[in-house]
């Protein structure tokens, strides 16, 4: 199997650097260019806002301000997400990968599977968390939904 294009789907830390590492190997071996890809989850939005209920109640003004508090940090999670993705995109390009980045906002699961679709990329390379049992259950898999639902050859780095 001949691999042109890779998606990455990368976050943020240690566990990021081990997947770029894994995709890197992989893009050389196979002369492949890498798609990087970051996922703002509106998961984390969303407990934000469940929290703020909460704490304060159903109340019009206050739940504006918060409204207004989570459209901040999305914005701030999409502005370190463009930054972490460009540094990822140097560091591809110091070992002379070529590497785009595109990010986006949703389930990270489905929205890994839909842009791997639409950029019609020969495989994807995921970290995953290590969830099991319950949590994985109640907090969801995004590497499980990808290795069931992509059409695509799946690496999961672990």
């Amino acid at each position: 199997m001949e691999l042109q294009k890779i998606l990455v789907a990368l976050d943020y830390g240690e566990a990021a650097t081990q997947v770029l590492d894994a995709a890197i190997t992989l893009a050389k071996g196979q002369q492949a260019e890498l798609v990087l890809l970051h996922c703002v989850d509106y998961a984390v939005l969303n407990e934000v806002s469940t929290f703020a209920l909460a704490e304060v109640g159903p109340y019009p003004r206050t739940m504006g301000s918060s409204y207004e508090a989570q459209v901040q940090r999305m914005n701030r999670e999409k502005a370190v997400a463009v930054e972490a993705l460009a540094d990822y995109c140097s560091q591809c390009d110091r070992q002379g990968i070529s590497a785009s980045s595109h990010s986006v906002t949703g389930d990270v699961g489905s929205s890994i599977c839909q842009v791997a679709a639409d950029l019609d990329v020969d495989a994807i390379v995921m970290g995953r968390r290590g969830r099991t049992g319950l949590t994985e259950a109640v907090l969801g898999s995004a590497s499980n939904h990808v290795l069931h639902r992509s059409h695509r050859p799946v690496f999961v780095v672990q």
